[in-house]
């Protein structure tokens, strides 16, 4: 956007209006709280892989929340984001599992 021209630019410039520091400041409450709960979850003491089980499911989650995803989905959701942090450390049974992968 920063190098459009008009009309690209002037296309563009009321998205931009959406990112007001009111507007991105209002889900840090629930983005800590999603980041408290996987933490919560790891072991509490030895190795975890932080990849997997915090820095890939918390933005797939704040994501699947803002874009109003059901939270029995989000693992799903999770899934399709590139493949890492699918299970974040709370794997479904095989009863709950989607046979195609």
């Amino acid at each position: 956007m920063m190098e459009a021209d008009p009309p690209e630019h002037t296309r563009l410039r009321p998205l931009a209006a959406a990112f007001t520091p009111r507007r991105t400041a209002e889900p840090a409450p629930r983005v800590e709280q999603i980041a408290h709960g996987l933490l919560d979850v790891l072991p509490p003491a030895g190795e975890a892989d932080l990849v997997q089980a915090f820095n890939a499911p918390l933005p797939a989650t704040v994501i699947a929340e803002l874009l109003g995803i059901p939270e029995e989905h989000h693992l799903d959701f999770r899934g399709g984001t590139g493949g890492h942090g699918h299970d974040a450390g709370r794997r479904r049974p095989p009863e709950q599992r989607d046979p195609a992968g």
